[in-house]
């Protein structure tokens, strides 16, 4: 297997665990076949829930490089996708470990079927929404705190619960995961 870019430095945002990231995702698997040139390197599953985001290449001699199937993940969450097929090439270079040395690009490529099983929010049916909470909203990536909840319309004023970003306002209480009640 390859080295994997580092992610680590990135401008925006951080790393965190799959739950907190897609709290609104109960399962994600990929089923990749990975190729050089249409020669078949591997085929395999991938468990974004357990293996993390980012898979790496089956090039021994890949640094910096892998497969991003958490930036999929984000995109189909957005338009509320179960199943996309996708095609990505590894962004890596076969040069030194360090980095010092840039060698020529990596070849590999994977052809993959993401599959996604959302979390039920009908588990969640009569709870009513309190300030305070912590939410996944179908459709939105991250964890969120309800700011304030509208009984009358049935909707919630939202914020990501790292307090940055704008309020997200009018989001139905239907499309509304408790992750402080999940399991």
């Amino acid at each position: 297997m390859g080295e994997v870019m580092d992610r680590s430095r990135r401008v925006f945002g951080h790393l965190d665990t799959f739950e907190n990231v897609f709290p609104t995702v109960e399962e994600a698997v990929v089923e990749f076949t990975e190729s050089d040139f249409g020669v078949t390197k591997r085929t395999g599953r991938f468990h974004m829930h357990y293996e993390g985001g980012l898979m790496a290449c089956g090039n021994p001699c890949c640094r910096r490089g892998g497969y991003e199937f958490d930036r999929e993940l984000g995109e189909m969450i957005r338009n509320y996708v179960a199943e996309k097929s996708i095609r990505l090439s590894c962004r890596g270079d076969e040069g030194s470990p360090k980095g010092r040395k840039i060698g020529r690009r990596c070849t590999l490529s994977v052809d993959a079927i993401i599959r996604i099983r959302y979390r039920d929010p009908a588990l969640f049916v009569g709870r009513i929404p309190k300030a305070g909470e912590r939410v996944g909203a179908i459709g939105l990536n991250g964890v969120f705190k309800v700011i304030a909840a509208n009984e009358d319309t049935k909707t919630v004023d939202i914020r990501l619960a790292s307090g940055v970003g704008q309020i997200s306002s009018v989001i139905p209480w239907s499309t509304l995961v408790f992750i402080d009640g999940i399991e």
